[in-house]
């Protein structure tokens, strides 16, 4: 059994060397604290001038197919719209972290015209995925599909449940 390895360059403790799993894992870690991060920090930036941030953000009620939608459909459709726009964004010489942070601010907007709120939820998530395939796909397209979704769909999940059961 080959287990691929690579550098994590450019997004938590760099200069040391990851399996496939473990890039993974921390990925989609990475994705979520980023952008609870960043969530957290406009609500209370905004909580200081009284302004309501999350007064905007509609209440969710999902069935068992929307849930399925959010988790396994819609991350595997946009993990196919994210490679063909990456693949956009390798023509013109950009650097790596360039093309994440185009692909990021894309998806950002996006995603907000569905909420703003999850602008914030989004860009960083995205710049994640974005790094996690291009990491991957000159040694292995699966193996960077799967870098790039696997992360999306926790994420997904991770909102949806919290949604679900506690909005």
């Amino acid at each position: 059994m080959c287990i691929h390895t690579v550098k994590f360059s450019s997004l938590i403790l760099p200069n040391i060397n990851y399996s496939y799993i473990s890039f993974v894992s921390i990925s989609s870690i990475s994705a979520l604290l980023g952008s609870l991060f960043l969530i957290n920090c406009a609500v209370y930036i905004a909580d200081i001038f009284n302004f309501d941030l999350l007064s905007g953000v509609p209440s969710y009620e999902a069935s068992l197919s929307d849930m399925f939608g959010a988790i396994v459909f819609s991350p595997v459709i946009e993990t196919f719209i994210l490679i063909g726009l990456l693949k956009l964004l390798l023509l013109p010489p950009l650097k790596h972290w360039q093309i994440c942070l185009v692909s990021s601010f894309i998806w950002a907007c996006l995603h907000g015209m569905i909420s703003p709120m999850s602008i914030l939820g989004t860009i960083w998530s995205f710049y994640v995925f974005s790094h996690s395939y291009l990491t991957w796909y000159e040694r292995s397209r699966a193996a960077a599909f799967f870098a790039t979704l696997i992360p999306h769909m926790i994420i997904n999940s991770i909102v949806v449940l919290s949604l679900t059961f506690y909005a």
